[in-house]
């Protein structure tokens, strides 16, 4: 069933563990997510990211994800990310997804607050949360990060109300840079916020950084599987016969795998 951010997130701070948030880019993605997730028991947040537009439109995949997480046995979370187009927010709202991350990091401080208020007024109306970024996460077409200032953190935070953060914490997106976090950063800035933190390019991070991130205030853990890129490279060398559907299901397969490895480790069993 359909649930909103807070909620789930909460109930993580509660536990003490991390709530994984998977980017559907394909139905075969979508329904993995669901099915590991419903077997598990546990809820878990489905992004559609602006990000991959160009090749999953929202308009064709965004009802997709809202109809089949209105029918799943677990809590589920459908959240539009990295979002910056007011257009394309409201879009998405008017369909169900329950909660919004701006992204308006790269921004001068004052656009960022002003076009922050705005995503967070747009997304209230609608009774949906947001999660909003300050410092760059990098990775994205190239960008470099920018780690996250705290002192300018508060100031944003006292004209933008938010519901979740992404902090920038030496984490990125890219698969090929090295990530470091920086613990005592997090910690810190959990501490100060009172905010659940979100951690972003967690895919690329070790099982012990991605735990002890939860232990310093991270609820909500951005993953986002690179699997089956071998497993189909292997079925297409070594078979007989290329059958698309039996490719599919190898695909299909390693992403179960790999998503339910990523939601044992943000349960902190």
């Amino acid at each position: 069933m359909i649930q909103k951010l807070n909620p789930i997130l909460k109930e993580a701070t509660r536990k003490n563990r991390g709530v994984c948030a998977f980017t559907a880019t394909s139905f075969e993605i979508l329904t993995a997510i669901i099915e590991v997730a419903e077997k598990r028991g546990e809820p878990v947040i489905i992004k559609h990211s602006a990000t991959f537009e160009k090749d999953v439109p929202l308009k064709y995949m965004g009802p997709v994800i809202i109809e089949l997480s209105n029918k799943a046995k677990i809590d589920i979370c459908p959240m539009l990310d990295h979002c910056t187009d007011t257009e394309y927010i409201k879009s998405g709202l008017k369909m169900g997804f329950r909660a919004v991350m701006y992204d308006g990091a790269g921004l001068p401080f004052d656009e960022n607050v002003k076009r922050g208020k705005e995503i967070v007024s747009l997304a209230k109306s609608a009774d949906a949360n947001i999660e909003a970024s300050f410092g760059l996460v990098g990775g994205h077409n190239g960008e470099k990060s920018i780690i996250t200032n705290v002192e300018e953190l508060m100031k944003y935070l006292k004209e933008v109300d938010i519901d979740a953060l992404a902090p920038s914490v030496g984490n990125t997106h890219s698969s090929v840079e090295h990530s470091e976090l920086d613990f005592d950063l997090l910690k810190e800035i959990s501490e100060k916020t009172n905010l659940p933190l979100v951690l972003h390019g967690a895919s690329n991070l070790s099982k012990e950084d991605i735990r002890k991130a939860i232990e310093c205030g991270v609820r909500k853990v951005n993953y986002f599987s690179k699997a089956g890129v071998k497993e189909v490279k292997d079925y297409v060398m070594n078979a007989s016969e290329i059958s698309f559907a039996a490719m599919n299901n190898v695909m299909v397969n390693a992403v179960k795998k790999d998503i339910d490895s990523a939601m044992e480790v943000a349960s902190m069993k």
